[in-house]
């Protein structure tokens, strides 16, 4: 269960152990589609005003770390594992910083943005029934939010 998806999904169950510890009042809870996504700066505003700091200009239009996949799989392994032509790189160009420079330059070329299929209805509707339904019902009661549109 270390790495199961669905033991990370059960967000109530993960909360109750921090309620054990902390209490309800230090804690403020954020959801990522209707909160940060659906209303990122009143968010953020609101999250300032809940940790007593003052009003701050940031940058929250910023993607990072996007998901992408390699176009080719040979120059991906090439370039990340360690082989005979990483080591005579470091022998031809011994700057480290114009080394990386090079490897950015090969990764933004070599890169295409990852598309994922969305998950069924079936399986979706599965997964609620079976696995999720129990623990968002619960988590509504503790976060004090309306999270009906989970279930459905």
């Amino acid at each position: 269960m270390h790495h199961s998806y669905i033991d990370r999904g059960m967000y109530a169950l993960q909360l109750k152990r921090f309620l054990k510890l902390f209490p309800r009042e230090n804690m403020h809870f954020i959801t990522f589609e209707e909160d940060f996504m659906g209303r990122k700066q009143q968010t953020i505003d609101n999250l300032l005003e809940f940790l007593d700091l003052a009003p701050a200009d940031l940058q929250i239009e910023k993607h990072a770390n996007a998901t992408s996949l390699p176009k080719s799989k040979f120059l991906n392994e090439l370039h990340y594992k360690p082989t005979l032509f990483r080591s005579l790189a470091k022998k031809i160009i011994p700057s480290y910083e114009m080394r990386r420079r090079i490897s950015r330059y090969i990764r933004r070329k070599n890169e295409k943005p990852a598309v994922f299929e969305k998950v069924g209805e079936g399986l979706r509707r599965q997964l609620i029934d079976r696995h999720f339904k129990n623990d968002i019902n619960e988590l509504q009661t503790i976060i004090d939010r309306d999270l009906s549109a989970w279930l459905k």
